[in-house]
């Protein structure tokens, strides 16, 4: 039994640390990984523009239906780092790390044992190529994801119903 516990948590670090790998390299990657790319970093070149981000569609732009938190934290990362992919994927890269450690205290705390924390969020990390490769992508999911993961842990970690609206 200690040998394959040992083995499932060297393969859910394994996908950790593979997962981190590749986020890294694909990062400065600079075209589109995903054809809604180069969207999003129109949308974001809007905002720094100061034109408005939900227009009428038109032959020159046609705006996402996707709500703006992502573009707007995104634009903030580009205000600093300049616009392209890097910025947007970057707040994706750093909102799917902390989606893992979300999972690892989630179950941590629900469980109370630190390998089934590890080996939650080694199986989610491990769901990457499976589920389109897209926790790294200049994408709304991730930012989504995290926020969600972190309403419940919230909710979860709250004795009262005053921290639930927290």
């Amino acid at each position: 039994m200690k040998a394959l516990k040992a083995i499932l948590l060297a393969a859910a670090v394994l996908y950790l640390i593979l997962y981190v790998a590749i986020a890294v390299a694909r990062i400065s990657y600079p075209f589109e990984l995903e054809w809604r790319e180069g969207g999003a970093v129109d949308q974001v070149a809007r905002i720094l523009a100061g034109e408005k981000l939900y227009v009428e569609p038109s032959l020159e732009f046609v705006p996402y239906t996707y709500t703006p938190l992502f573009f707007y934290v995104s634009a903030g990362a580009a205000s600093l780092l300049g616009v392209g992919f890097f910025p947007l994927r970057l707040v994706s890269f750093v909102s799917s790390l902390v989606s893992l450690l979300l999972i690892y205290l989630l179950v941590k705390r629900e469980t109370k044992d630190t390998w089934c924390g590890v080996l939650a969020a080694g199986l989610f990390a491990a769901t990457f190529r499976a589920s389109g490769a897209w926790f790294d992508l200049a994408r709304v999911d991730s930012l989504f994801l995290v926020l969600c993961l972190a309403a419940i842990y919230v909710v979860r970690a709250s004795s009262s119903r005053l921290g639930y609206t927290a």
